[in-house]
């Protein structure tokens, strides 16, 4: 359905007179002239202020069919019909905030590298690092003792050395930074699992360990 057009009050009261019978009451003036029925264009501007009113609230309710134009309470109502009580808007939460929040929900990346760097960047703003055993970039080089960063790598005696091998697939480490407990933090652990795919292993913990 097409969103409906704008219609003025004036509008209104001018198609109501045009249905008028020919003849019974003087034809509205121009822009010049004056009105030479008060008494009729009251009562018609009366009634078209109502139906004003109406159509006014008809584009109201064209947009809050729509995601991308609802505002307020239907936005809550939105998320609700979808998520139940997991999205609640924010304190102070602006409309086209919690809009990109429900997109982004309802359109998740899930399953990915960069899900699951979104996933921590939301649950551990203190950093973290991603290590993949098939990933040469994670894993690099061995280096040796006496220079653990040749060839760019972490080398051996480096507490983050990971060794890389194609023996694991499907795993995958996360190393969380100043986290002073042995037990990762649970919102870590729920915001990986929401995004992880079926058959992955994520190992959680401690950047230092």
């Amino acid at each position: 359905m097409a969103r409906p057009g704008n219609v003025s009050q004036g509008q209104f009261a001018s198609r109501l007179r045009a249905l008028l019978p020919a003849g019974w009451f003087p034809g509205a003036p121009s822009e010049a002239e004056a009105e030479q029925a008060p008494v009729l264009n009251g009562m018609l501007q009366g009634i078209a202020s109502v139906f004003s009113w109406v159509w006014g609230q008809l584009q109201g309710a064209y947009d809050q069919q729509r995601l991308a134009t609802a505002t307020g309470g239907m936005l809550d109502i939105y998320a609700e019909d979808f998520f139940g009580e997991a999205l609640p808007r924010y304190t102070g939460e602006s409309d086209d905030d919690y809009r990109a929040r429900i997109k982004a929900a309802l359109f998740p990346t899930l399953g990915t590298r960069q899900s699951l760097e979104r996933a921590l960047a939301a649950n551990w703003e203190v950093g973290w690092r991603v290590v993949e055993p098939r990933n040469a970039a994670d894993t690099k080089g061995y280096g040796s003792a006496a220079t653990p960063g040749a060839g760019g790598g972490y080398g051996y005696a480096v507490s983050d050395l990971r060794y890389g091998t194609r023996l694991t697939p499907f795993q995958g480490f996360v190393l969380l930074s100043d986290n002073s407990v042995s037990t990762p933090p649970s919102n870590v652990l729920t915001g990986i699992e929401e995004i992880r795919a079926g058959g992955v292993v994520i190992w959680v913990g401690n950047a230092a360990s």
